[in-house]
């Protein structure tokens, strides 16, 4: 998204602020979105500094849980204030392909980092890695070994673990085992050298097995702030992507004849006839 607005935006070598764009250029709409829609401060911040001291190297930048939690539900607030209906055809495919593979992001996060997950959701799964690897590898060219982590992976990761124990990858996520580190690590403080491993894997399969298994009070809910797919997609008046639109329509960009041609590359596997109108 950076990059397309920086490409639109034909910035010259001249100006070396953010404040000396005029308003309406896509970059400066780019980060007012940023800034007011999405309520990424810390994100605008780095950007900011990164443009202002002469946008030397690519832009690198590490989202914490709550931001990323953001741009899946609101991607595509971005995309729309970059589109412009008087785009030549190669930037309308380069951002509905970037629409169509944050898409398919938002919902192989949503599956991947359950720890409950069902048969027909491991499918749904598996099937939003591959065509978001497909259409980075045909569309975007920018195929990298996370994306391919992410494409092939991970999806066989979560069929392993969902054979063997009936649960999801978010059992094995990062969080938990940096927590179950710092839990650990309490559990051996009041044991002794001799003693410690047995202390530390009973408290471990009291906390984690026994209790869970015996805990009649178990809250189910999860509070809709920290699903990846927003509640609101469920509303007639918000399209799947999660962009608010009239009552039984859908945004723009989701109903375009180039994303729909985005989509059917992305399933098959390899450009299609249609594609080609736009490279």
């Amino acid at each position: 998204m950076l990059e397309t607005a920086l490409a639109k935006s034909c910035i010259t070598g001249s100006c070396k602020q953010i404040e000396d764009l005029p308003s309406d250029s896509p970059f400066s709409l780019y980060i007012t979105v940023l800034k007011n829609q999405l309520r990424v401060g810390r994100l605008v911040k780095r950007i900011r500094t990164w443009f202002n001291e002469g946008r030397k190297g690519p832009f690198s930048y590490r989202f914490t849980g709550k931001e990323t939690r953001i741009f899946c539900h609101k991607f595509m607030f971005v995309l729309h204030a970059l589109s412009q209906a008087t785009d030549p055809p190669q930037t309308k495919l380069k951002i509905a392909s970037i629409a169509f593979c944050c898409l398919q992001l938002r919902d192989a996060i949503s599956y991947f980092s359950r720890v409950d997950i069902n048969l027909a959701e491991l499918e749904q799964c598996k099937k939003a890695c591959l065509y978001l690897f497909n259409a980075n590898a045909l569309l975007l060219k920018s195929v990298t070994p996370t994306l391919w982590t992410v494409g092939y992976a991970i999806p066989r990761h979560i069929e392993i673990l969902f054979d063997r124990y009936g649960m999801g990858l978010g059992i094995n996520s990062m969080q938990g085992r940096e927590a179950k580190h710092v839990r650990l690590s309490e559990f051996a403080k009041h044991s002794t050298k001799s003693t410690r491993w047995s202390m530390v894997l009973r408290h471990d399969y009291m906390c984690n097995v026994w209790i869970r298994m015996n805990e009649p009070g178990r809250v189910l809910y999860t509070t809709h702030k920290h699903h990846y797919i927003p509640r609101e997609i469920e509303l007639e008046t918000f399209c799947y992507c999660g962009f608010p639109i009239c009552k039984g329509q859908q945004c723009s960009i989701c109903i375009s004849d180039v994303f729909k041609a985005v989509e059917e590359t992305a399933i098959a596997g390899a450009l299609i006839k249609e594609i080609h109108r736009y490279i």
